[in-house]
């Protein structure tokens, strides 16, 4: 799901008007892509081990092998430092995220700001 919303993002820089955000999207497209798999296997997978004297996390998903239905695990290991980092990552692209969104309504839906319920 987030790879195909990823695709749309990134072919959405060729709509007309949109090339002046064509910049922003792309490093948007760039940090999701390159924190997919980190976010994949916290989202999707869980806890399977904490070693306190590392302070390393374990994050373990499981995938299902198209061809025979076999549940293939997959470990993802982190340390807390890495989780925090990986949080402010996350965090920034969000911001991101809200502040390209914020001015694509500024440029595109503001004028029928009426009819779609936005205020100035």
């Amino acid at each position: 799901m987030l790879a195909r919303n990823r695709d749309y993002l990134k072919k959405s820089v060729q709509f007309n008007g949109m090339g002046p955000f064509a910049s922003d999207i792309r490093r948007i497209v760039s940090t999701a892509k390159r924190l997919a798999i980190k976010r994949n296997h916290i989202m999707h997978g869980y806890i399977c081990e904490f070693v306190e004297e590392t302070e390393t996390v374990t994050f373990r998903k499981f995938n299902a092998d198209q061809t025979d239905g076999i549940y293939v695990g997959s470990d993802l290991k982190l340390t807390l430092t890495d989780l925090e980092a990986l949080r402010g990552e996350m965090a920034a692209m969000a911001q991101d995220m809200g502040n390209l969104g914020l001015r694509l309504v500024q440029t595109f839906f503001w004028g029928h700001s009426t009819a779609l319920g936005f205020q100035r």
